[in-house]
């Protein structure tokens, strides 16, 4: 099975370190790398949009290992694990862009490392 990057850090096996957490009230330009990657020193953006809830981005493997996935999704932390906290938002299979929560994601360059998101509020 495939661990979220959510999951796996709630798990103890991604430092809090390796989590970028960012507040979206600003545009800024973000570097993930594959989370499969054990060298990879980004695992995945965290964009707080309450109390208890994130946006989080993180990059997988796709069919194409030039072009890894980034995924888009929220995690609502009110909710235990069973009662279904995730909601995948988005999966940028090309450069393009996503609005959710008040906040924009824009998927700017990718390679077989890992990718580069831009993620600002929704004018």
């Amino acid at each position: 099975a495939m661990f979220s990057s959510w999951s796996r850090w709630r798990a103890g096996w991604i430092d809090d370190n390796e989590i970028l957490c960012i507040d979206g009230s600003k545009v800024g330009s973000y570097y993930i790398g594959n989370l499969e990657d054990p060298l990879s020193r980004v695992k995945a953006v965290v964009v707080p949009r309450s109390d208890h809830s994130v946006i989080v981005v993180d990059v997988r493997h796709g069919t194409d290992p030039t072009k890894p996935l980034a995924f888009a999704y929220s995690v609502d932390t009110s909710k235990e694990t069973g009662n279904g906290p995730y909601r995948q938002k988005n999966t940028f299979y090309t450069e393009e862009e996503f609005s959710t929560d008040g906040i924009t994601i824009r998927l700017l360059d990718r390679d077989s490392s890992g990718v580069v998101i831009e993620v600002g509020p929704t004018p």
